[in-house]
């Protein structure tokens, strides 16, 4: 996801837990790169530690579906599940930057203009 600074543009990498709706992996950089969606599944990673058998479900975007990232989820023992447009898997994912933007980060936005009003 990209999100407007006031420095510029950033991208946002992250990794749900689609049984908590917690983020346990995140990462933000200048630009969309694997780098980006690697170090979020690893922040992951080294959060839950998980078994055997976990299901990674992403979209069809380039960097995950790069042979770094996919080679980063086999040697995890993570199985990948790359979505077509529309499945429901993504709707969660897309809720939650949908509040991110237009809900927390508008909040934040107003709250710090207006501050700054006032100096």
């Amino acid at each position: 996801m990209y999100l407007r600074t006031g420095q510029g543009w950033i991208y946002l990498a992250i990794v749900m837990d689609l049984y908590s709706r917690r983020i346990i992996g995140w990462s933000i950089h200048k630009r969309m790169t694997v780098d980006l969606v690697e170090l979020a599944m690893q922040m992951a990673l080294n959060l839950r530690r998980p078994t055997k058998g976990l299901i990674f479900h992403s979209d069809k975007g380039s960097q995950y579906t790069s042979h770094r990232f996919l080679q980063q989820l086999k040697n995890n023992n993570i199985t990948a599940s790359i979505s077509e447009r529309g499945a429901c898997w993504d709707a969660v994912v897309e809720r939650f930057f949908g509040s991110l933007k237009n809900e927390w980060l508008l909040n934040i936005y107003h709250l710090t203009s207006h501050s700054m009003k006032k100096m």
